[in-house]
């Protein structure tokens, strides 16, 4: 038993909405041993992992996984439930999880949901090894192994100040990313997106954080803007820390002028001999010291957020009190037993070390960790209040003065913080001024857990405050997202959307298989229609409107690199990919599209074509209403869309010289378009463009655009390389015409065969080829298609294989094309280049040569050797002067 592949997904995938952790597993000669067959499997697994005997699995109530051991279940099977019983033992709640088997070797995929990237592999190899070794009958012990992942989990998990800001953001439905260190996150998309670093923000003024960071500065500004605060100097030796002290008068305060988080500060010192050591131990932080006076009272922690007071807390320094039969020890064990109490910050409260630092404190107190205190009797454990060393708070917003909160609010504006922790010592907070109050400390990006879960008084959402300041209600952070899928179209969908944005004044991004693109300038080039392409559109701030292209490969191998889109657009579902990563039937591959139109914001819509039925039943599945396209007016879920006053697309064929694209909310007309005037359909010629174009609108005006802009940007979209690189692009020279398409697929290069057949020609020549991971019998499916449509075929090779041998998808494009025609006239020639210079070199005068290309570049040398230049493509509509119903049979037999 091995883990043959494994992948972690943290966006919505064909799984699950949540994180999948994936395990391709290979059982090798434990493939057949089912758990009823091993001795103890499940006692041992029980002893393990008890909470396994609570698993519902298939029976549907507690028990019922036992009952499967208990029947006899596969390994892959006990492997799923054991990983998601690891991740309950942690504290991490999961429930989902499947297995399947891939083939008839043993080889099983594990899927169930994780947490995060770092821990889900170390769950998965833990579970298959653990289960490896109680099939063989090894003893195995899992407490070691368990608490290395709760201390991995606590690590990567946000703190608690990120944690609230997170949570308040979801309540929201405001999208977040984590980004590339593991406190920093994005809140929101492209241009409406802010960025959070615990309770610092994108809005927080890095001169403002400087300030705050140099305490000695920060108290000059205050004082000069007559605010109280400790009397005191910075120094730089030990001799001026004894004068300060001498002259400040005692007791003093002695900490780093740049310190953070109570780090270095000693309060309470009353001779020399303490300032010495105070002095040593701050210097090892800094080389600047603030000496000040120790000021009595009670220990304040105001949160000014956008100049208001979202919290206050008094914080209370760790204490113990006696019961007059423990010692002070065993009362820090007793504190420490406390379940509200973690290290560092995985908990509400802290737990208290017990170190040199509370036996100096105790100490001063005449005692020590054997010492008794007497019933009632207080010892404290730290003169500090921070909740870092065992401190804790009891909340006070309710009884602030406002004269207290004006003049915290007073100094965080003064510091220019529009989030800051402000620390003050008080007789009274309730009363005038606090009654002798001090301003001590200025805090950026303040901790917010005190106030999140206070040991007296009322939790406040400190969270909720930031992410409104951040995102004035009712600001979602979204920018307009549009996402498009389908097995062919997707690209052309996506570039006409984008054009419409950017014809309505949007600085657009998109992604697609040719690249990523921002404002018409390829930021990267390569096949980004997945998550890698939507992250670089999403994060950057440039970014206005969104449309990103999704693929099959980027849903099941990485998921949607986005929460929820406003529009999704499903353009079509035919054969491609087909028996490839468990994708069967056409059935299946709508089962994984339909994703896209399930992650739709409820106020937005799913674009769907209604000439497809495997498409349009997907409507059901959406939450947002469906608005449909089709060809034909009479279609009935567009009669049923004009009667519902909802949005469709649909062509209007009903004029004797000329059909129009029409755009409708219920009987309101927002686009009626001369198609033939539209250049992406060459004059009305190519019936997949229509489509497109359908598509396009109704998708464009559902994410708001004007419809004005839709027009101008469908009037301006032409088949050619600066609108839509690589789709039935057209060259020539004086010998023949030339077009370039991407089909690759039946269906695709049937549409494309189909519009190249109506531009007039003496002979019509392709060169083609398919992507070797499709099955048998799609690359057969092409051989057809092209060699019933053409005169001449030449079937090349892709440069990249896919896991087939040379010649092997050549041979079987041959044979489909074969059973289609007689022998002359069609011809392999592997090389890409090679075919294109032989077609062109070869085909008769006014022949027209449609090449599917793999590489681009390749192709256009070639072109350019042979003084192709780039044209319009010519020729008759007469296709839209067919009936609505020869049109919707044109699109089933072709669909794009």
């Amino acid at each position: 038993m091995h883990i043959a592949a494994m992948r972690t997904i943290m966006g919505p995938n064909y799984y699950s909405h949540r994180p999948v952790q994936i395990i391709d597993l290979d059982l090798g000669a434990m493939a057949n041993q089912t758990s009823d067959r091993i001795s103890n499997l499940k006692d041992n697994l029980i002893a393990l992992l008890p909470g396994l005997a609570e698993h519902t699995c298939s029976p549907g109530h507690p028990g019922g996984f036992i009952e499967r051991l208990e029947s006899g279940t596969y390994l892959g099977h006990v492997v799923e439930h054991v990983a998601l019983e690891i991740y309950n033992s942690v504290g991490i709640k999961v429930a989902y999880g499947t297995t399947r088997a891939l083939n008839e070797k043993g080889l099983y995929r594990i899927v169930f949901n994780c947490s995060d990237a770092q821990t889900a592999p170390e769950v998965a190899a833990l579970a298959v090894a653990t289960v490896r070794r109680l099939a063989r009958g090894q003893k195995t012990c899992l407490t070691d192994q368990l608490e290395k992942l709760r201390k991995l989990v606590a690590e990567i998990e946000p703190g608690p100040s990120s944690a609230a800001i997170l949570r308040a953001a979801a309540d929201r439905n405001i999208p977040v990313i984590a980004l590339d260190s593991p406190l920093l996150y994005q809140l929101g998309y492209g241009c409406r997106a802010q960025r959070i670093q615990a309770a610092e923000t994108s809005l927080t003024s890095g001169i403002a954080a400087d300030i705050a960071t140099d305490k000695e500065l920060t108290k000059a500004m205050l004082a000069k803007a007559g605010l109280p605060v400790a009397p005191g100097c910075c120094v730089s030796s030990l001799p001026e820390a004894y004068r300060a002290a001498d002259q400040i008068g005692y007791p003093v305060v002695v900490k780093p002028a740049d310190g953070c988080k109570g780090k270095g500060v000693s309060l309470f010192l009353e001779n020399k001999a303490e300032v010495m050591a105070a002095y040593k131990a701050a210097r090892q932080l800094s080389k600047r010291i603030l000496v000040e006076k120790h000021i009595c009272g009670k220990d304040y922690r105001l949160v000014i957020v956008n100049g208001k007071v979202a919290a206050a807390s008094e914080r209370k320094p760790p204490c113990a009190f006696g019961d007059g039969m423990h010692t002070i020890a065993e009362l820090i064990e007793e504190i420490n037993a406390d379940p509200r109490r973690g290290i560092d910050h995985e908990k509400p409260l802290t737990k208290i070390k017990v170190d040199r630092k509370v036996a100096d404190t105790l100490q001063k107190q005449h005692l020590s960790f054997d010492s008794l205190l007497k019933t009632g009797e207080k010892a404290f454990l730290r003169w500090h209040a921070n909740l870092s060393i065992g401190g804790t708070a009891i909340d006070v917003t309710d009884t602030v003065h406002p004269s207290v909160a004006a003049a915290c609010i007073r100094a965080a504006r003064l510091v220019g913080l529009d989030i800051a922790g402000v620390d003050l010592i008080a007789e009274d907070i309730s009363k005038p001024n606090g009654q002798n109050m001090t301003l001590i400390e200025i805090n950026a990006a303040p901790g917010l857990r005190m106030h999140l879960f206070p040991a007296e008084g009322q939790q406040r959402d400190v969270g909720k405050e930031i992410v409104d300041y951040l995102f004035e209600l009712p600001e979602p952070g979204r920018i307009p997202l549009v996402a498009v899928t389908g097995t062919n179209g997707k690209t052309t969908v996506t570039r006409l959307i984008t054009a419409a944005f950017t014809a309505a004044g949007y600085n657009a991004g998109y992604c697609s298989t040719d690249g990523v693109f921002l404002g018409g300038s390829l930021l990267a080039q390569g096949d980004y229609a997945g998550p890698g392409g939507a992250a670089m559109i999403l994060r950057d701030p440039a970014t206005e409107a969104a449309v990103l292209e999704v693929a099959r490969g980027g849903i099941l191998n990485s998921g949607l690199g986005y929460d929820y889109a406003k529009v999704a657009v499903i353009t079509n579902i035919s054969e491609d990919h087909l028996g490839s990563e468990g994708i069967m039937t056409l059935a299946d591959l709508a089962h994984l599209k339909v994703l896209v139109a399930e992650r739709v914001l409820p106020d937005g819509c799913v674009v769907l074509n209604a000439d497809d039925p495997l498409v349009a039943g997907l409507a059901k599945r959406a939450p947002a209403l469906p608005a449909y396209f089709s060809l034909s007016r009479d279609n009935v879920l567009i009669r049923q869309n004009l009667n519902e006053n909802h949005l469709c697309g649909y062509l209007d064929n009903s004029h004797p010289d000329n059909s129009y694209l029409c755009v409708q909310r219920g009987y309101e007309s927002l686009l009626h378009l001369n198609v033939t005037l539209l250049p992406a359909t060459n004059g009305g010629m190519i019936l997949h463009n229509i489509q497109n174009l359908l598509a396009a609108a109704v998708a464009a005006i559902a994410a708001g655009i004007n419809p004005v802009a839709v027009e101008k940007a469908m009037e301006a979209f032409g088949n050619d390389a600066d609108h839509n690189p690589g789709r039935f692009n057209s060259y020539s020279n004086d010998h023949c015409n030339v077009i370039v398409d991407y089909g690759h697929n039946p269906a695709a290069i049937a549409v494309a065969l189909e519009a190249a057949d109506r531009i007039p020609h003496s002979s019509l020549w392709a060169v083609v080829a398919v992507p070797g991971d499709r099955s048998d019998e799609t690359i057969r499916r092409v051989g057809i298609v092209a060699g019933t449509r053409c005169d001449h075929l030449i079937i090349k090779e892709d440069a990249d294989r896919r896991g087939r041998k040379d010649g092997a998808t050549a041979n079987l494009v041959f044979e489909g094309a074969m059973s289609a025609r007689s022998r002359n006239g069609v011809e392999i020639i592997a090389d890409e280049g090679q075919a294109v210079r032989h077609a062109l070199s070869t085909c008769p005068a006014k022949a027209l040569v449609i090449i599917f290309y793999e590489n681009m570049m390749t192709v256009l040398d070639v072109l350019a050797e042979f003084g192709c230049a780039p044209t319009l493509a010519s020729g008759g509509a007469a296709l839209l002067h067919d009936t609505n119903q020869n049109l919707i049979n044109h699109a089933h037999a072709f669909p794009i």
